[in-house]
């Protein structure tokens, strides 16, 4: 019995985490889309490919080379993603003066009296045998794929501090306590069963894409009365297709309100926001600062002292957890719940 408990503590848990962590992704996403923050970043690694005074003009080309300029949304936006080949011919069209075959470049490189680091890579380039335009471009574009690999790593530390800088606000800003649900649901078995059947279900909902690794959440989604309704269903009926149909139809009638009402937010990171935090409340926890939510008041000091520390200990755990990212807990509520399935069977 408390092998069950703690693993339907778990669940919950892990699925509030996983919902959360939807909610700063989201966060994210309009934050970095604000601030053109990808732009910037691409920008910024374009400037420090070569350090030296020669790449920083040629730099300044590049960036207002038309072939740049072609992917731009608006005239002053920097595109937030160029593709190699974009970047190789915009590159050698600067170097060869507008034209792009193998002399021109090879006679610009050898008139430069004083090389900086790009010249000085190129001549080492073309002097090696049977060096054509082709291979040209593909050691150009080895030099901006390294280049793109640095940016990638500089986003994603970027990133990684503003998901756990979101995560501790989001977390604080709904004072969401990893202990106090923990100790809730520890006292309260029944609760506990029934969260982790709501959150087992609504995980249905909610798929990982192949080709990204984002994590998507589907508008159609039960509430935690209609799980509960589902699970008298299967105890009353013997057969499993009223409960099936039941299921289904309650899905479809969710699915038809929740887009009406979500018809207005077309940014898709705002509707991730919305469904996420619906989901929460439906789990029925202790959402804000009000009610049996803040600590008690008493008029001990120690016990006082100790109810705070606790619930910054509490959101610090949730935050940190949630900063984890929503893929990671994507895939232990999926165990988890294969765990459930087998102490069922």
């Amino acid at each position: 019995m408390t092998t069950t408990l703690i693993l339907n503590i778990a669940i919950t848990l892990v699925f509030i985490y996983l919902v959360i962590a939807l909610i700063v992704t989201a966060v994210n996403e309009i934050f970095f889309t604000l601030l053109r923050t990808r732009s910037k970043f691409l920008k910024r690694a374009i400037e420090n490919l070569f350090f030296d005074k020669e790449w920083k003009q040629i730099a300044g080309q590049v960036k207002d080379s038309p072939f740049i300029r072609s992917l731009q949304k608006a005239p002053k936006v920097f595109p937030a993603a160029i593709p190699t080949r974009t970047f190789i011919d915009a590159l050698l069209c600067i170097l060869g003066k507008g034209k792009m075959d193998l002399e021109t470049i090879r006679a610009a490189i050898t008139s430069k009296p004083e090389k900086g680091e790009l010249f000085t890579i190129l001549q080492a380039l073309m002097s090696q045998p049977e060096m054509d335009l082709d291979k040209l471009k593909q050691e150009i574009g080895q030099i901006f794929d390294n280049a793109m690999d640095r940016i990638t790593g500089w986003f994603r530390r970027y990133a990684r501090i503003l998901s756990m800088f979101f995560a501790l606000v989001i977390t604080a800003s709904l004072n969401i306590d990893t202990i106090d649900i923990t100790l809730n649901l520890w006292k309260n078995r029944e609760r506990a069963e029934k969260l982790a059947a709501f959150a087992t279900h609504t995980a249905g909902q909610i798929e990982q894409d192949s080709t990204t690794g984002k994590i998507i959440l589907k508008d159609s989604r039960g509430t935690l009365m209609e799980v509960e309704r589902s699970e008298v269903l299967r105890s009353e009926v013997s057969g499993n297709e009223i409960m099936r149909n039941d299921t289904v139809n309650a899905l479809t009638d969710i699915q038809d309100s929740s887009s009406q009402n979500l018809s207005i937010l077309k940014p898709q990171n705002l509707k991730e926001i919305v469904q996420s935090y619906n989901i929460l409340v439906d789990l029925g926890i202790p959402l804000g600062w009000s009610g049996n939510n803040v600590p008690a008041c008493s008029p001990d000091f120690w016990d006082l002292l100790i109810g705070i520390l606790l619930k910054i200990a509490g959101i610090l755990i949730t935050a940190a957890a949630v900063s984890m990212g929503a893929p990671f807990w994507f895939d232990i509520l999926k165990r988890l719940s294969l765990m459930k399935k087998a102490t069922k069977e």
